[in-house]
C-alpha cells in the first residue's frame, strides 16, 4: 500500500475516462465562447484548462493537451501556436457537436437539465 504522505493515509488514484474528459473540456470551451465579451477572443491554454475547469478530479497537463489535440484533429478545436503558448478555443463545428450530441450525454452523467446548464 502506497502512502499519501506524512501522516496522511492511502492516496485513491482516481481518472476520469478520455470520453469524459474530452466532454468536460468542450463544455468549458463552450461556456468560454458564450460568456466571452463582443470582440474577444475566448481561446485559453492547457494549463488554464487544467486548473479552471470544472473537472472532477484533477488532471495532468500533459494529459489534457492530449485530449485538446485529439480534439483539434477532429475540427472541434482550433490551436493557435504562439512562441510561448498555444491557445484553443472552440470552433463552430465544436458547438454544434457540442449542443446536439455531447450535452445529451454529458447531462445525464452530471444530473443537469438542459435548462440548468
Amino acid at each position: 500500500m502506497k502512502g499519501g504522505g506524512a501522516g496522511r493515509g492511502p492516496r485513491e488514484k482516481t481518472q476520469v475516462s478520455d470520453e469524459h474528459l474530452a466532454g468536460a473540456i468542450l463544455d468549458y470551451l463552450v461556456r468560454r465562447h458564450e460568456q466571452r465579451s463582443p470582440g474577444m477572443s475566448s481561446g485559453c491554454t492547457a494549463y488554464h484548462i487544467t486548473h479552471k475547469a470544472p473537472i472532477k478530479t484533477s488532471q495532468r497537463q500533459q494529459r489534457v493537451e492530449v485530449i485538446l489535440e485529439l480534439l483539434e484533429k477532429q475540427g472541434y478545436v482550433r490551436a493557435d501556436r504562439f512562441e510561448t503558448a498555444t491557445m484553443y478555443e472552440i470552433t463552430d463545428k465544436g458547438l454544434t457537436w457540442y449542443k446536439n450530441v455531447a450535452k445529451s450525454f454529458l447531462d445525464v452523467f452530471y444530473g443537469a437539465t438542459s435548462e440548468q446548464r
